[in-house]
């Protein structure tokens, strides 16, 4: 007789310690503007996660990716990477180094925390109460912005143009990287496909013109 089938494999078990936490990992440069956004973010989440014990905020990490240290290392949980590759220019959109900044974490010091799942934030978010766990091991979290829609006619034609996977328009979720609450997991598999992705897209004269401002986030969202 043929051997029973087997049960699908159940997902991987949380990392001990961190059962329904997620790590906050908030990427920034030494910028003296974001330094102060990055100083008040970090103390309301304290204020947050004190008040709100039984909520999802788990460790916080500062992730600089301006090469070096600077005077907030002692305040703020951080770790320093680099700048992006030589041969890579931000062309003055430092918004660039934020995937390749989140790669780097990935290598470096993914394996220190003991949260399954992290929440990508920037300098300019400020949280007001506590945040359940959203994620799981196969879905994330995200805001949702209007001016990211793959199915605007002027846009498909960029969009299938860096749609390698030929996925169905349908299916793009109007995302960004940021807010995103997604297991470590999952992170590792999207960043390096976004890391390259956002610097084409940039280098590229007719994505670049299109999406301005957002382009890494069109990059993520792809």
């Amino acid at each position: 007789f043929p051997p029973p089938p087997q049960p699908p494999s159940p997902p991987p078990p949380l990392k001990k310690g961190g059962n329904g936490k997620f790590h906050v990992l908030l990427t920034a440069n030494d910028a003296q503007y974001v330094k102060w956004q990055s100083r008040i973010m970090y103390h309301y989440y304290k204020k947050v996660k004190a008040a709100n014990p039984d909520s999802g905020f788990g460790g916080f990490t500062r992730i600089l990716h301006s090469g070096h240290p600077d005077n907030l290392m002692d305040e703020i949980p951080t770790v320093v990477v680099d700048t992006l590759p030589p041969g890579i220019s931000d062309d003055g959109y430092v918004v660039l180094h934020r995937p390749y900044a989140f790669k780097q974490w990935l290598d470096k010091y993914a394996d220190t925390i003991e949260e399954e799942y992290v929440l990508m934030s920037e300098p300019d978010h400020l949280y007001l109460r506590g945040i359940p766990l959203l994620a799981t091991p196969l879905k994330a979290a995200a805001f949702p912005f209007f001016y990211i829609n793959p199915k605007d006619p002027k846009y498909i034609p960029i969009v299938q143009r860096f749609n390698t996977a030929n996925a169905p328009l349908d299916i793009f979720a109007p995302i960004g990287n940021s807010p995103v609450m997604i297991s470590v997991e999952s992170l590792k598999k999207v960043v390096p496909l976004w890391h390259e992705l956002a610097v084409k897209m940039k280098k590229d004269p007719e994505a670049n013109k299109a999406f301005g401002w957002v382009v890494e986030m069109w990059a993520y969202c792809i």
